[in-house]
């Protein structure tokens, strides 16, 4: 079994799956730069700005700092947790 906390140094591995809903999408390499939130929060985790707009103002506010200085470790971790750990989801 794989560790859920390494760091790959290949940033794509496609598919994800969203945070809120678990739905499978595909993250682009030009999400985590783009201004459009509905793209960026594919880089964040979530499969469209609606799953993502879902969380609280103060959840939102949290998800996006911990992203800015952890990067997508939480979206990597939900995909490691969902392969390898039976009816996690």
């Amino acid at each position: 079994m794989s560790n859920p906390f390494a760091v790959n140094n290949n940033r794509l591995q496609n598919p994800f799956y969203c945070l809120n809903c678990n739905h499978s999408y595909k993250e682009l390499p030009d999400d985590i730069k783009s201004n459009d939130l509905n793209l960026y929060s594919r880089y964040l985790g979530f499969c469209h700005q609606e799953c993502f707009n879902s969380l609280s103002e103060s959840l939102q506010k949290e998800h996006l700092e911990y992203a800015y200085t952890n990067g997508d470790k939480i979206k990597r971790q939900h995909k490691w947790f969902i392969k390898n750990i039976p009816k996690y989801h």
